[in-house]
C-alpha cells in the first residue's frame, strides 16, 4: 500500500514473487546479518569532521596566526589546494589556486614551486589551506620534499592552516560560506 500525502490517494503496489536464489531472502541465505557500516564504506557513520594530523606543530599555523599575518601585513602567498570548482564557491582574498591533483604530478611539482617562489621577495612564506586542513597537510609534505629535491638552498617556509576554510569560518569570519 503506497501514499500520496499530495493528493491524498492510496495505491496498491504488487511486489514479484520471492526469489529463491536470492542471497538474503531466498531458500539459502549467504547475507544472514547486516555489515559493519564504517568498515564497509570507509568511513564513519556521522557527519563529523574527519582531522588529521600528518604534520608536525612547526609546519602548521592556526586560523587566529594566520589573521596575525594578515592584520599585520606581512608578505606571505596563500595557496589554496581545493579544486576549481570548490575554490569558486569561496576563497579568502589573495589566495592562488593550484589543485592538490596537480601537486600530486611529479612532473609538475618544480614548475609549481618555480612559480611561487618566483611571487614572492627572498624569504618565502607559503600558507597552504583546504576545506578541512586535511589536503592542505599533503600538499605541505609534497612542497616541502619537492623544495629539499629541486631547491635545496631556497629560503621557504611553508606551512599548513589547521583546519582550513571551515576553521577560518567558525574562528575569524562567521560570514564565511561553510559548504
Amino acid at each position: 500500500l503506497m501514499f500520496d500525502g499530495i493528493t491524498g490517494s492510496f495505491r496498491v503496489i504488487k511486489l514479484r514473487s520471492r526469489d529463491p536464489t536470492c542471497v538474503i531472502c531466498g531458500d539459502t541465505p549467504i547475507i544472514t546479518k547486516l555489515i559493519d557500516y564504517e568498515i564497509f564504506c570507509g568511513s564513519s557513520a556521522d557527519d563529523k569532521e574527519r582531522k588529521e594530523t600528518l604534520l608536525s606543530k612547526e609546519d602548521r599555523i592556526s586560523c587566529q596566526e594566520y589573521k596575525s599575518v594578515l592584520d599585520e601585513g606581512k608578505h606571505h602567498l596563500l595557496l589554496d589546494v581545493r579544486e576549481p570548482v570548490e575554490y569558486e564557491i569561496c576563497h579568502l582574498h589573495n589566495s592562488h589556486n593550484i589543485p592538490l591533483t596537480k601537486l600530486q604530478k611529479t612532473s609538475d611539482i618544480s614548475r609549481h614551486i618555480t612559480e611561487l617562489i618566483n611571487t614572492c621577495d627572498n624569504e618565502v612564506f607559503i600558507y597552504v589551506v583546504c576545506r578541512r586542513g586535511n589536503d592542505s597537510q599533503v600538499a605541505v609534505r609534497l612542497l616541502q620534499d619537492g623544495l629539499k629535491r629541486y631547491f635545496p638552498s631556497s629560503n621557504v617556509l611553508i606551512k599548513d592552516l589547521i583546519g582550513g576554510l571551515t576553521s577560518w569560518s567558525n574562528e575569524i569570519d562567521h560570514n564565511f560560506p561553510k559548504y
